[in-house]
């Protein structure tokens, strides 16, 4: 039925769990089938370089899977290389998904843009906070 990729990535997952030191998170729901992602990135504040990433999933095998593969791909990347993650890259890394299966792989891309986002915007609110209690003295 599966690629054997898919059953790898779904049976023995690496990145399964959350992630102890994450400085940035998503947790999304597809409302259409109601899975839910979380993914959690470790992220160097100055290099932005993604040092780790694990995920939580409610979902079929082929999402779990895709959030598998996509922890494995952000490690080690940039966050500017990490939006350039597709989901032909996580399908691609899972071999061949049926038709009706490769909203899984869109969905982890959606959640892994929001991972990043999620990054950003915490950046700005520790940013402003400096900014405005520098203004107190």
């Amino acid at each position: 039925m599966y690629d054997e990729r898919v059953t790898i990535n779904f049976v023995k997952p690496k990145n399964a769990g959350g992630l102890h030191g994450a400085n940035a998170v998503c947790n999304i729901k597809n409302d259409a089938s109601g899975e839910v992602v979380k993914l959690y990135f470790k992220v160097d504040d100055e290099t932005k370089v993604v040092e780790d990433a694990r995920f939580k999933v409610f979902g079929c095998p082929v999402t779990i899977a895709s959030a598998n593969v996509a922890c494995e791909l952000v490690k080690d990347k940039t966050l500017e290389e990490v939006l350039q993650i597709k989901d032909f890259d996580i399908i691609s890394a899972l071999g061949k998904l049926p038709l009706n299966k490769i909203y899984c792989a869109i969905f982890v891309e959606e959640a892994i843009k929001a991972t990043v986002e999620n990054y950003y915007s915490r950046l700005d609110k520790e940013n402003k906070k400096k900014e405005d209690n520098s203004d107190i003295k």
